[in-house]
């Protein structure tokens, strides 16, 4: 369900799932909630919540390296703010960043990487991104 921003808050979009949910006719629903941890929308128009699905451990480890680097978990979303740290990192430290994302391949990147190519692409010919064993 997408809302615009002007009539956020006042509870319509609560209001239409809990409707819509006793005309759908089948006893489960299914929904997926990207930002549920941070806005049980769904949960407050009367759904429950059975599973959720924990990051994937390609995205942890690049993660984890960030916030070794000092970078704040919390600001990853913002392109001003990554732009400005990766400006301020060294060579070796780029390099290091760069290798990360290529050993801990997921989707989301290859998506938002090679976004002209259908498929992506994964390639490590550099010795430097090679795993080390």
């Amino acid at each position: 369900m997408l809302l615009t921003q002007n009539i956020r808050t006042v509870g319509l979009g609560q209001r239409l799932v809990r409707e819509t949910l006793t005309l759908v006719g089948t006893p489960y629903v299914e929904t997926i909630a990207v930002m549920a941890k941070y806005d049980p929308f769904f949960e407050r128009a009367g759904m429950q919540k059975i599973m959720e699905q924990p990051p994937p451990k390609h995205a942890l480890a690049i993660r984890e390296m960030l916030s070794n680097l000092g970078f704040d978990i919390a600001l990853l979303g913002s392109e001003k703010y990554v732009l400005n740290k990766l400006s301020g990192l060294s060579a070796d430290e780029l390099t290091h960043v760069r290798c990360a994302f290529m050993q801990n391949v997921h989707l989301r990147f290859l998506k938002e990487f090679f976004y002209h190519e259908p498929y992506g692409s994964v390639s490590c010919t550099s010795r430097e991104c090679r795993p080390q064993y």
